[in-house]
């Protein structure tokens, strides 16, 4: 008795086909999480490039701020000095002068971590042992 198909040839084939339709699967499921990640990576780098513009333009008027403010402190000690106002007034220009100075201090250091965010977003990286030869 010769049969075409045997019973074993017929459940490999089925076996093979649910096979071959786990793989698509799993190439559609890793097709999708490439695509993700290539999404998420240019979000990244456009969120940290807007950020930059911004913080640099803050960097900018932080800047014109605080050297406002030592002028300002400056005025007020030289009349002081003169005798035309009160030392209250070189304690409030000192103390806005000291404010707009923080507030330069923590903008460059946000200005920073952002750099490293964009360098990271675009792929950036370092090795711990780098600098060890």
């Amino acid at each position: 008795m010769v049969v075409g198909i045997s019973a074993v040839s017929v459940y490999a084939g089925g076996k093979n086909l649910a096979n071959l339709d786990i793989a698509n699967t799993n190439k559609k499921i890793a097709i999708a999480k490439y695509e993700k990640a290539i999404e998420s990576a240019f979000h990244d780098v456009a969120d940290a490039l807007a950020g930059r513009s911004t913080y640099q333009a803050q960097m900018s008027a932080e800047t014109d701020l605080f050297g406002a403010d030592q002028h300002y402190y400056d005025l007020a000690a030289m009349r002081f000095k003169a005798g035309v106002d009160s030392y209250l007034n070189v304690l409030v220009a000192r103390n806005s002068l000291f404010s707009a100075q923080l507030t330069l201090v923590s903008l460059q250091l946000s200005l920073l971590q952002n750099e490293v965010a964009l360098y990271k977003a675009l792929g950036g990286g370092w090795e711990k042992n780098s600098q060890e030869n």
